[in-house]
């Protein structure tokens, strides 16, 4: 028996009961909605963190390897307002040297890194990632690489964790606080209420973010290290 022409224009092709999973259209449209909120997340896990370096008297703050990480995470739904939800993670080291109190970081089973964090309570909802933001003001050369970037990016071990759940494409943004040095007239700011702010005048709060692609990291990084990809 065929069906009516007016009840399938009525109600449409027939779906799953799981919904839809978002397109690259969608994903891009709720991407820039959802950018300063994706930067302020990472921003308040970083804080969050715990390094033991803390204790150290007399260190600067931004030599303690805080790192906080946001993603914005897309799943199939039938009501387009639950496809997407943002997870976040951050970092805690709790002593140095060898441990076994944490067994998640791929080589130091004492320390626990941001970047697995928000992609393992992506998948645990049943979600893929398709964007990853990371903050921190900790500014030091790649570990292996040895790379100096001007602002951090995932180390060697959750790049590698990264690899096998992000696409070439997926959209990378990494943050910071911004310094009275950074003046670049062509560099992404916000200001302390999310709006974008001057490069030329500096205000206590301003952050600085560069945006990268998945890929783009990845190859900017191997150059160094020998990888094939």
């Amino acid at each position: 028996m065929e069906s009516s022409s007016n009840v399938f224009n009525l109600f449409g092709p027939k779906q799953d009961r799981i919904g839809q999973m978002p397109t690259r259209h969608d994903v891009a449209i709720e991407l820039q909605k959802r950018h300063v909120q994706l930067v302020f997340t990472a921003m308040f896990a970083e804080s969050w963190s715990f390094q033991h370096r803390q204790l150290v008297p007399g260190r600067h703050r931004t030599r303690l390897g805080k790192y906080g990480a946001a993603v914005l995470a897309a799943r199939p739904a039938i009501n387009p307002k639950d496809r997407f939800m943002v997870t976040v993670g951050w970092n805690f080291k709790l002593r140095s040297g060898d441990g076994e109190l944490i067994q998640y970081h791929p080589t130091d089973g004492y320390k626990l890194c941001a970047d697995p964090e928000p992609v393992l309570e992506a998948l645990h909802w049943g979600c893929d990632v398709r964007a990853f933001y990371l903050f921190s003001d900790n500014m030091q050369a790649e570990d292996v690489s040895g790379i100096f970037s001007n602002i951090q990016h995932p180390c060697s071990d959750c790049r590698g964790f990264l690899e096998k759940h992000l696409e070439q494409h997926t959209p990378v943004v990494v943050a910071r606080h911004r310094l009275p040095c950074d003046l670049d007239p062509n560099a992404d700011y916000l200001m302390a209420d999310g709006s974008p702010a001057d490069p030329a005048i500096f205000t206590a709060g301003d952050l600085l973010y560069e945006r990268w692609t998945f890929g783009r990291i990845m190859q900017y990084h191997n150059f160094k290290t020998g990888r094939r990809k």
